[in-house]
């Protein structure tokens, strides 16, 4: 089956594992499975090779009821823009922008209207996109604990990124493009790398 030119880069992002300007050859979600070897092709540095730890992930439900990462942090913070979606007419970019990580994963659903002022309720943007970026983000930022190894943010393990707000960022800016093709995306990733589903 062929894979087209946007799939690929939104493969990159989720899986967080070309940096700059590399063009990596991402094996099928099958392979990821098992610990795998992913060649990377670097524009003018040759090749070289990245060996992961077969990538393991938590779901939105996780991180709503747990503690450890900055759930207190403001989704305009972390991932530089506004949450995805119509806000009701209600609402001022002041209480849009104070929403919190923890808000949008306590408040899923919505189908495109966030509800914001009053009684945050509703704020997982079409397809949950909010909802599924807020776990990308914490899947990222804890990666090596809590059994996730989501190493996108630790350039020691071949990742791409510097930190998991730079990674966020990313995957933030490829939803606004794309929403519910990434929304489908990351829930998908999710589910096929949660753990104790993986890594056996």
């Amino acid at each position: 089956m062929e894979v087209n030119a946007k799939d690929k880069s939104r493969r990159r992002i989720l899986k967080g594992l070309a940096a700059g300007t590399a063009v990596a050859s991402i094996p099928a979600k099958s392979v990821w499975a098992n610990t795998v070897t992913t060649s990377i092709v670097a524009s003018g540095q040759g090749s070289s090779n990245l060996t992961t730890q077969c990538l393991a992930v938590l779901s939105p439900g996780y991180y709503k009821n747990h503690s450890g990462w900055p759930s207190h942090e403001s989704f305009y913070y972390i991932f530089g823009g506004d949450l995805i979606g119509t806000a009701d007419t209600n609402t001022s970019t002041s209480e849009l922008r104070s929403v919190t990580l923890q808000d949008v994963l306590d408040a899923p659903g919505g189908g495109g209207t966030l509800k914001v002022s009053n009684n945050k309720s509703k704020l997982g943007g079409p397809s949950n996109v909010n909802y599924f970026l807020v776990a990308m983000y914490a899947n990222a930022y804890m990666s090596g604990s809590n059994d996730v190894w989501f190493p996108v943010a630790d350039p020691s393990s071949g990742g791409a990124y510097s930190t998991p707000e730079a990674y966020a960022r990313d995957l933030y800016s490829d939803a606004k493009w794309n929403t519910y093709a990434v929304a489908d995306e990351m829930s998908n990733f999710i589910d096929d790398n949660h753990v104790g589903n993986v890594c056996q």
